[in-house]
């Protein structure tokens, strides 16, 4: 699946969210137009399903970013592992790496250093995510 379950789910609880507020407006637009009972009824049960699927949709969609919230943090019920100091350094220092970058980038006016500058800004962020995510250490 190319796009996650949290973005999959949320697609579909707004679809069927829309579908239950547009059977909505047509069951008040019906009522007040005074149509047939029998009319009405057909109306009322689309609605109440129509709310029950949007209803599971939510239910799957809170799931989901529950999971991912999990999955953020790491297994366990202690959440998130507090880095060791090693890894806390290193953040450090490729923050202080990037800030001095982000600092060359703005000063510099030659386009293709800029753009080696910007090359080199682009690596720092990626190695800085992996050791928040504690991929390296």
């Amino acid at each position: 699946m190319a796009q996650s379950q949290v973005d999959y789910f949320q697609q579909l609880y707004s679809h069927r969210f829309k579908a239950y507020m547009n059977a909505v407006q047509a069951y008040n637009k019906a009522v007040k137009k005074g149509r047939p009972q029998s009319e009405l009824k057909r109306l009322e049960r689309a609605v109440k399903k129509l709310k029950r699927e949007c209803g599971k949709a939510k239910a799957k969609l809170d799931t989901a970013r529950a999971n991912q919230r999990k999955s953020l943090k790491g297994k366990g019920s202690g959440g998130g592992k507090e880095p060791n100091v090693q890894t806390q350094q290193l953040i450090m220092s490729l923050e202080n790496k990037l800030r001095n970058l982000q600092e060359q980038f703005r000063v510099e006016k030659r386009e293709h250093k800029r753009r080696v500058i910007g090359e080199e800004m682009a690596r720092v962020k990626k190695q800085l995510s992996n050791a928040r995510a504690g991929l390296i250490k």
